[in-house]
């Protein structure tokens, strides 16, 4: 199974270090891409990825090449603290490229409106998320 694990943690953060390497130790050929660490812009909306330039988002940067990887992988495994009750933002800034991995039109799926699929398949997800010590108010 090739995986492939977006870390969006922030820099020297203990909990992620931990969580990186259980996840290694079960999934030894999993490929992890520290976000901090690549050059991601903000998503400009500007739907080129869908008009112009299908399935490939006008900024030329690191979300291109991890866009692709994300596609052929089995599984994407995104990783983060807890922040704001959400994701953090170096993950966010990649999330927001997938929008290129999907067609700009609707389908009726159960009953839901979703996106149409641009690709045959898709991995499946799994979202790993921590916080620092417990907070209701942020769950």
């Amino acid at each position: 199974m090739k995986t492939l694990i977006l870390d969006g943690s922030h820099s020297s953060d203990p909990q992620a270090v931990n969580i990186i390497h259980a996840l290694h130790k079960h999934l030894p050929d999993a490929e992890t891409i520290t976000l901090r660490e690549q050059k991601i812009g903000n998503c400009a909306g500007d739907f080129f990825c869908w008009v112009r330039s299908p399935g490939v988002c006008n900024t030329n940067d690191d979300n291109r090449i991890i866009a692709e990887k994300v596609m052929h992988s089995d599984l994407l495994i995104y990783l983060t603290p807890v922040t704001f009750g959400g994701y953090s933002s170096e993950l966010k800034r990649m999330v927001d490229h997938q929008i290129q991995n999907i067609l700009p039109f609707f389908a009726n799926v159960n009953g839901e409106v979703h996106h149409q699929k641009r690709y045959k398949q898709y991995p499946n997800l799994l979202t790993i998320g921590w916080m620092d010590e417990p907070n209701p108010q942020a769950e």
